[in-house]
């Protein structure tokens, strides 16, 4: 579990539960003097999730093929993830702060919630794009989205059994986007109770040398095994993470999404959390903890 106390100092949170108990609201709004205490440890919380995917990009370019070593002079993941487009950036900060609002605001008044790893070195559209960054020297320009799930959390029993998955979208902008919210309620209103990328959640945790991957690889597969509906004892549950640059300008409205009942466009029927983040200075914050340049 990624540990971040500060949060809690840094986002001043006010939560909101709705009367049916299937809805919560969390509106966090930063506090700006405490942005500079915080930024040493975002910056080390996102370099682990993007390591990952650098060491994959290390371990598929050195090899044995080279008896000088000479490839060991250069680092082949240089450059990531920090060269890349600053949009490409927002959409990866919005997913690892989803995954810190799961495992530290305990959505739904559970703090067990813990995200296995994250999912970056699936976005194959980058990696193409920052060899021909470095090919030609042209700057970064926005390419697509990684598909599949923005990021996973779950809630395993005390046998190590998964009963609840947290599927989160995540949504980053530096004002205010209606449409972004709409894309993430629509998005998380999806059918499917199993998530899709449990097998590149494997993957990734197979290469891992964290002595609690192998747990996990464990009950993934299981939770895998049982089907498209793994029958009782299980719950998917959605989170929704707005990061926005922009508040409400109205002194009677606070939030740009509802506090006391789900966004019309969603229409998925379970247990929805909604974290909607007010930020100073998105952009330049996120450019910041990548050490863009």
């Amino acid at each position: 579990m990624s540990t971040f106390p500060e949060i809690s100092t840094w986002l001043e949170i006010d939560l909101q539960q709705a009367k049916t108990g299937k809805y919560e609201h969390a509106l966090g709004r930063e506090d700006t003097d405490e942005r500079a205490a915080v930024i040493p440890k975002l910056k080390v919380l996102i370099s682990d999730a993007h390591e990952d995917a650098r060491n994959r990009l290390r371990n598929l370019v050195r090899g044995s093929l080279d008896p000088l070593d000479e490839l060991d002079a250069v680092d082949p993941a240089e450059g990531y993830p920090e060269k890349l487009h600053l949009t490409t950036l927002k959409g990866y900060f919005g997913e690892v702060l989803a995954g810190l609002v799961a495992e530290n605001l305990d959505p739904f008044g559970h703090d067990d919630w813990e995200v296995p790893a994250y999912l970056f070195r699936f976005h194959l559209v980058e990696f193409q794009h920052l060899d021909m960054i470095d090919q030609t020297g042209r700057a970064a320009s926005v390419r697509p989205g990684r598909t599949g799930d923005d990021c996973l959390a779950f809630r395993r029993n005390g046998d190590g059994e998964i009963v609840a998955a947290l599927f989160c979208e995540a949504k980053c902008t530096r004002g205010h986007d209606s449409g972004l919210i709409d894309d993430a309620h629509e998005k998380s209103s999806l059918s499917n109770l199993r998530p899709v990328d449990i097998p590149q959640l494997i993957e990734v945790l197979l290469d891992s040398k964290e002595p609690a991957a192998a747990r996990w690889v464990d009950a993934l597969r299981k939770l895998h095994l049982k089907g498209a509906n793994p029958g009782p004892g299980y719950e998917r549950a959605d989170q929704v993470t707005y990061v926005c640059g922009r508040s409400p300008a109205s002194k009677t409205q606070k939030t740009w999404i509802s506090t006391d009942k789900p966004h019309t466009k969603y229409t998925g029927g379970r247990r929805l959390h909604v974290a909607e983040i007010h930020m100073t200075d998105v952009e330049e914050l996120i450019e910041e903890i990548y050490g863009v340049v």
